[in-house]
């Protein structure tokens, strides 16, 4: 979910990471993009949104991620 220019992520999931130990968080937008953050970073750097028709979410600024681009060449086009 995108809004404040940020995303979304469910606080189930986000405990599930945590819980886990996992390291990062990679979004795949559309077929090119890419943002990469760091688990940390969704309770540091993110804020709490509630909204009725979705669970708890964790939001994280676009800015604060890393964008990475696939290159054209390597689509299966």
């Amino acid at each position: 979910m995108e809004i404040f220019q940020s995303y979304g992520i469910a606080e189930s999931v986000l405990e599930f990471l945590e819980k886990n130990e996992f390291d990062e968080v990679h979004l795949k937008i559309g077929e090119r993009e890419t943002l990469i953050s760091k688990v940390s970073d969704w309770r540091q750097k993110g804020f709490p949104y509630k909204h009725a028709d979705f669970e708890n979410q964790w939001m994280l600024r676009e800015k604060d991620m890393n964008k990475k681009f696939l290159p054209l060449s390597a689509l299966n086009l």
